[in-house]
């Protein structure tokens, strides 16, 4: 997985790194949704590049799970959303010898 991003990369990408813990924040990251499950919270997603991010796979979107609130989850059912902006969280925790990493959506932006 490639990540790369714009000369204005401060102003959308934050890291904050810790001892054990990196923490990520993506601002304005477009996301096609995959699938939701309100039951487990969590929405499944492909990354889309925009003017903010560029992310790179092999003709396919890269799919991730993001812990997503409830209320949000059933905004997205009820609009039959296909398509969002929100700002994205990504925690890496290297305490153990396989780092744990957890996707939260963070606030959703727009609604495609």
């Amino acid at each position: 997985m490639l990540f790369r991003h714009l000369e204005l990369k401060d102003k959308y990408v934050k890291r904050m790194t810790s001892r054990n813990k990196q923490i990520v924040d993506y601002r304005f990251v477009s996301l096609k949704v995959v699938n939701s499950s309100l039951s487990q919270g969590t929405v499944t997603l492909g990354l889309l590049s925009n003017k903010q991010h560029s992310f790179e796979a092999k003709g396919e979107p890269l799919l991730i799970k993001a812990t997503v609130p409830h209320e949000q989850i059933k905004l997205i059912r009820a609009k039959d959303v296909h398509q969002i902006e929100a700002n994205l969280q990504v925690v890496i925790d290297t305490t153990s010898n396989v780092p744990q990493i957890q996707t939260k959506i963070m606030r959703i932006t727009k609604y495609i």
